[in-house]
């Protein structure tokens, strides 16, 4: 039977708190409205008798006391058992690539990029054994995958803020510069 594994992704969430009377539990209901408020705007309602009523896309859900509510990687927002979420998440207290599986999915963060676009001048400002090795893996890449389009060809133009396309500063591989990009050394 064919296995899957959950990819590593960041969520936002919230654990439903079990009372009003103390400071901790008001200073939980204050913090799950507010962020409520931001993440569901008009999505959701607080029920006195069961918890908070949340509008998802499978219909109106409960989060009991106990319960978390998660904020999905499309905005969605859902409840989730306290057991479940325990089985499915972990603090996110990993910062560097090194400490996931998937380190591409991780370097593009939570954007829903499909390509990674990385201008010839930068790749040929390289040092030179950077670039013999991204020359290998890129070689690599081709020999093990048939990744290329049959027709046509990818093209990649620059657009400013407004989505109106604008010259690229990196465009000119011949005559550009990157030495104006470097960070300064440590």
């Amino acid at each position: 039977m064919p296995q899957f594994r959950k990819r590593p992704i960041l969520i936002e969430a919230y654990q439903v708190p079990f009372d009003h009377c103390t400071q901790s539990g008001i200073d939980g209901w204050n913090a799950i409205t507010e962020w409520l408020k931001q993440v569901a705007q008009r999505r959701w309602q607080y029920n006195n008798r069961d918890g908070i009523e949340i509008e998802t896309l499978e219909g109106v859900m409960t989060a009991s006391p106990g319960d978390w509510i998660i904020k999905g990687v499309k905005g969605e927002i859902y409840p989730c058992k306290p057991d479940v979420f325990a089985a499915t998440y972990e603090p996110a207290e990993a910062t560097s690539l090194d400490d996931f599986d998937h380190p591409i999915h991780s370097w593009f963060e939570l954007s829903y990029a499909q390509f990674l676009t990385v201008p010839r001048l930068v790749l040929e400002s390289m040092p030179l054994e950077w670039q013999r090795q991204m020359a290998a893996l890129l070689q690599e890449m081709d020999d093990t995958f048939d990744w290329r389009p049959k027709e046509g060809r990818y093209w990649v133009r620059l657009k400013d803020a407004h989505g109106r396309f604008c010259d690229a500063p990196l465009n000119d591989y011949r005559h550009g510069s990157v030495e104006h990009l470097r960070y300064p050394t440590r």
